[in-house]
Order: structure tokens, then sequence, then C-alpha cells
């Protein structure tokens, strides 16, 4: 039988304690995963091989979870996994079907934009359980976490790499095992690491937000636009130069969305000019902090670099909707609001 003991030896960066919980009226914790439950893998933007997912299912079934695929993985042509409709339709039957507990994407890429008009979040306030993904999922985390409260995790892909860390943070941000059913007591993470660079130091408290950044522009003036106030956000991004981070940035000082917000991370930022390979960096670059640096200090929010979230191997699982302390000048981030309800 399978305990959380034999998965602490994977976590690189996450520290637990024990502690109850008390969560705003507006905010829902999805179900925590447990042996024996269903994860239904969907591609919601881009196409996956099915070889492409072959770790990721070993991993989950390593964990005694039972996999579902999605019928339209890889039915359509160019860069969308299949037709608009039908990846929305999947999507929602997953999200909604009883005997599927957790929703995670294959891969991202892209189309994720174009099916949230597709989706009716009336009937997906519904769902409780946990969605996980990052990169163009970004703007379903984000669009479901808006729209009914549900709190998302920006995390690994069916596609993505399970190293010591993907898998150690993936497993305590998630999972529940058979001795810890214990009602209202949930684990608190807190993710520190000496790589980890405090770029404007301070402190703050605030809801999880973020994600790829091109794609939480892309939601700006959209019926999906994300609120940032109260908020800590977190971002990251692949094949963007750094004048294009300046964009997006000062395209998100002009539209307001950084009045209020309390706090900034940022992981990696890779393939940051069209000769670098996407591997090269699992940082954020110096560019790129002096850019975001700029308008933190003009608002005066806290700012930490280097995070390992993003286009890289080693990645965090963060909850997007929870509330979180960041300590720029410690070099820490603590999750203080439990992620996932108990299992029954």
């Amino acid at each position: 039988m399978l305990r959380r003991r034999d998965f602490l030896r994977l976590v690189s960066t996450a520290s637990f304690s024990t502690r109850h919980w008390r969560l705003p009226i507006d905010t829902r914790r999805p179900r925590a995963l447990r042996q024996g439950m269903r994860v239904g893998i969907v591609a919601p933007a881009g196409p996956v091989h099915p070889r492409q997912l072959q770790t990721g299912i070993e991993f989950f079934e390593s964990l005694g979870l039972r996999v579902v695929l999605g019928r339209y993985l890889n039915k359509g042509n160019g860069y969308l996994a299949a037709p608009d409709r039908d990846r929305a339709a999947e999507l929602s039957e997953f999200l909604l079907r009883p005997d599927i507990d957790a929703v995670v994407c294959a891969r991202g890429g892209y189309g994720v934009l174009r099916i949230l008009p597709l989706l009716d979040f009336s009937a997906l306030a519904a769902c409780t359980k946990p969605v996980i993904g990052y990169s163009d999922i970004t703007a379903l985390l984000i669009a479901l976490n808006q729209r009914t409260g549900l709190i998302t995790f920006h995390g690994p892909m069916a596609s993505s790499q399970f190293d010591s860390t993907t898998a150690g943070s993936f497993i305590a941000t998630l999972f529940q095992f058979e001795s810890e059913y214990v009602e209202g007591a949930e684990m608190q993470l807190t993710y520190t690491d000496s790589r980890f660079l405090p770029i404007i130091q301070g402190t703050a408290e605030g809801k999880l937000l973020g994600g790829n950044l091109s794609v939480f522009c892309s939601l700006l003036g959209t019926p999906y636009e994300p609120d940032t106030r109260d908020c800590i956000l977190f971002f990251e991004d692949v094949g963007e130069e750094p004048y294009k981070i300046d964009r997006m940035f000062t395209q998100l000082s002009l539209a307001g969305k950084l009045e209020g917000v309390r706090g900034i991370i940022l992981g990696a930022f890779t393939k940051q000019s069209p000769r670098s390979n996407e591997g090269e960096a699992e940082n954020t670059g110096s560019a790129i902090i002096q850019i975001v640096a700029e308008q933190c200090a003009q608002h005066r929010i806290p700012l930490l670099a280097n995070f390992p979230i993003g286009h890289i191997k080693s990645k965090i699982t963060l909850p997007i909707g929870a509330r979180a302390v960041l300590n720029a000048t410690e070099r820490t981030l603590r999750i203080i609001e439990a992620p996932v309800g108990s299992t029954p």
C-alpha cells in the first residue's frame, strides 16, 4: 500500500506541516487524488503522439491511478489536436464525468482560447476535480478559476518529464494517501531554494494567479480577463525575446493589471532568442529581470525570480486561486490555503 513517505524522497524543494484551514466562500477546492481514482488525459490545444504520453502514464499508474485517454488527442491537422467543437465537447465531458477524478492536459501548443466560448461555465461549476497543465493551458486554468471559483493547477502535463522535483511537488500538492484521511487537516507547502533570486525584497500575501505570460495577456479585454487584485502573480514563457516581455508587462501596467498586485514571481523564460535552444537556460534571465523589476519598483511590488516553473524539466505545481505568502527577502513561497479537499 502506498504511503506519502514512499514519495517524500522525491521532493527537492517542498517542506510540510499539518494545520486546519478556513476557505473564502467563493473558493472551491477540488477533491484530493488517491489510489484507484481515474485520471483523464485530453488535448484541448495541440496534438500529441501516443509515445509522448508514455512517461506520464507510467507515473500516474505508479501512484495507483487509472488512466483514461481522450478520443481526440490527435484527430486534427496542423497545430490543433481536433476541431474546436470536438476538443471543447470532450474537455467538458471529462470535466463533468463522475467516473473521472482529475483532468490532466496532454500538452500545450495553441488552441484553448478558441474553445473558451464553447464551454458552459455554469455547468462546469459542478466540477470538483483537479485540472492540471501549463503553457497554453493557462487560459483554461484561469477561466475555470475566475468563472467557477475552482482552484486549478499550473503543473506538469501528461507529456512532461516527471523527475524528482516535478513528481514530488505534484504528489505533495494533489495526492492523499490512506493514512491521511483526516477531516480538515491538510498539508502546507513551503518552497525555498538558494537559487531563487530576491530582486525586490518584501513580503506579500494574496491569491496565486498566473501561468504563461503571453497567454495571460491574450485574455485581457475578453470575457475571461483575470482579476489581479489581491494576487501574487507568477509568470513563465518560451520563445519570447526581452523586448516582447517588455511589451507585455507594459500592457499589464497600462491595463491597470498591476494595481493591487501583492507580489510577482518569475519562472523560466526559455529560448529567448531565435538562436537559443529551449533547454539552454532554466532561469528567468537578467534582461527580463531588469524589465520586470522596473515595473515592480514603480508599483512597490516584491519580486522573486528563478522560480522552477515553465518550459523546463523540473517544475513545481502551483494552485491557482489558493492563498500564499511570498517572502522575496528570504526566497520563500508558502501555500497557506489547502489546495485540495480531503477525499473520503
